[in-house]
């Protein structure tokens, strides 16, 4: 099972996602062979355009969440009849600067940072309290933000933030995020963030 390593205590964690879905370490060749799939079935120039853009996306948000320190991640790069879905999962162990005043909407704007140049003009963000499967309380954050696709454009994706607090640390938290650039999918995409999110749980040490 995963692990995780904070000042306070080391950890493991389970999270389940579904069965098709890669973690990090083969996630870039499925990638690769989504992508030639999806490539090979697109219609039009524009359509080509469009798979390469959300391919390239993936995987530097990927390669990202590596360089980040990601505990743990998983991902999916998808071909359907009707088109194509890809996505990511990743853990994250962060830590409040202030527990005192870190509540559920300074969560909220401490992530402001990664909606991008802009910013004002995305939907809001809707911040709520959640219970996971396990009875844990958590706090969500969806929305859009802003990420760099290429080092000349910048994309929105669907981004959902669930932050777990680490039993005794007081200031601790497992942050899972889950980023897809299927917008016109939002509610089906958070959904099944969600969903994942939910079944994250702390295992014995």
């Amino acid at each position: 099972m995963p692990s995780f390593d904070l000042p306070t205590r080391p950890g493991r964690f389970a999270v389940a996602v579904p069965e098709h879905w890669a973690t990090f370490d083969v996630a870039h060749e499925q990638l690769v062979t989504a992508r030639r799939e999806a490539m090979s079935g697109a219609g039009s120039a524009q359509e080509r355009l469009q798979i390469d853009e959300l391919f390239t996306h993936a995987k530097r948000v990927t390669s990202a969440a590596r360089k980040a320190g990601a505990l743990w991640g998983a991902g999916t790069a998808t071909v359907y009849d009707d088109g194509f879905f890809v996505g990511q999962v990743m853990l994250f162990a962060v830590t409040a600067p202030d527990p005192s005043t870190f509540t559920t909407p300074t969560m909220s704007a401490a992530l402001g940072g990664g909606r991008g140049t802009g910013a004002a003009d995305l939907p809001p963000r809707t911040v709520t309290a959640v219970r996971l499967a396990d009875g844990t309380a958590a706090t969500r954050v969806c929305g859009q933000e802003e990420v760099q696709a290429t080092d000349a454009q910048r994309v929105r994706v669907l981004v959902s933030h669930t932050f777990v607090p680490v039993p005794g640390s007081g200031d601790e938290f497992i942050l899972v995020t889950g980023l897809s650039p299927n917008l016109a999918l939002e509610e089906e995409v958070l959904d099944l963030f969600d969903a994942i999110a939910g079944t994250f749980r702390f295992l014995p040490a």
